[in-house]
């Protein structure tokens, strides 16, 4: 620090952060307080806080079968692709666990 209270050049600013924020606040990189239904960091700037739902993403194909496995279950295939969670950038419609389990389970009955 400097004597005047001002922060050096070299120091880095320190951010908390948080892996459980909602969609609004992991997308501008801000601290959420998580409160529910609407975070006070949404609420306080009029934003639309776009909730803490799971969004799914299929990986490609090449990535699938690259990928190692860490939880096979016996009768598992090594040659199917995993499915994995991420952040969609911008944010969706977001499915209720049911609706996504109806979703999967359909999908697993095409193959």
């Amino acid at each position: 620090m400097l004597n005047d209270g001002r922060r050096a050049a070299i120091e880095p600013r320190k951010h908390s952060k948080t892996f459980s924020g909602c969609w609004t606040c992991r997308t501008r990189r801000v601290k959420c307080d998580e409160v529910r239904p609407a975070c006070v960091q949404c609420r306080s700037k009029g934003l639309d806080c776009q909730g803490y739902g799971v969004r799914l993403r299929w990986m490609p194909p090449e990535q699938a079968y690259s990928a190692p496995v860490l939880d096979a279950h016996p009768l598992a295939n090594p040659r199917r692709p995993q499915r994995s969670l991420v952040a969609l950038d911008p944010p969706r419609h977001v499915l209720q666990e049911l609706e996504i389990d109806d979703i999967l389970g359909s999908i697993d009955a095409l193959e």
